[in-house]
């Protein structure tokens, strides 16, 4: 499974550690008689810096600088 975490405001993409058993539960949603070749998940919302940002003041433009210690932006080419 692969994971992603896109803000809403800066509109970074960040790559999420894989949630153990987060793949088995989302197959097991699957309608009877469906097959699941891969899950992905994307969660949208704000980062750290644009969440911790001041109401109403608009968060700085992103720097690879800033991202979260345990997450890092996004890099990776998809197919």
């Amino acid at each position: 499974m692969h994971g992603h975490f896109r803000c809403a405001v800066c509109q970074r993409m960040f790559c999420l550690e894989e949630a153990a058993g987060l793949a088995r539960v989302v197959k097991a949603m699957l309608p009877e008689g469906f097959s699941s070749d891969s899950v992905e998940l994307t969660v949208s919302g704000r980062c750290g810096q644009c969440a911790s940002s001041v109401p109403g003041v608009p968060p700085l433009p992103p720097s690879p600088d800033t991202a979260p210690a345990d997450l890092e932006p996004h890099a990776h080419p998809h197919p």
